[in-house]
């Protein structure tokens, strides 16, 4: 083994000194972006248009209310892929936070 090479349990080798270069919660914070990106440009392809930042705050919002929405329901797409589960659900509450935010506006 060379120096600084570590043997994970099952035999994997980690040449991060056991440390992986992101951690779980890094990984999840770049998935939620990047699911809050494509979710708010689905949404605003419906919705109407805006800028990136906007895809990027309605889809983070929304991704937060397709999740509660989905939790409170029981809703299970049975996709088989979890990611386009979550796309699908975040797109729907961008578009719910665009229309909401488009009457708050009106008003």
């Amino acid at each position: 083994m060379r120096s600084g090479t570590v043997r994970a349990p099952g035999g994997k080798v980690n040449h991060h000194g056991g440390r992986h270069p992101l951690n779980a919660i890094a990984r999840s914070l770049i998935a939620w972006v990047i699911i809050g990106l494509l979710a708010g440009f689905i949404g605003s392809l419906l919705a109407g248009p805006g800028t990136m930042v906007g895809y990027l705050i309605a889809g983070l919002i929304g991704a937060l209310v397709g999740g509660f929405v989905a939790f409170q329901f029981n809703i299970d797409l049975r996709l088989g892929n979890r990611f386009l589960a979550q796309i699908i659900l975040s797109a729907i509450g961008a578009i719910v936070v665009m229309i909401v935010a488009e009457v708050a506006v009106l008003a």
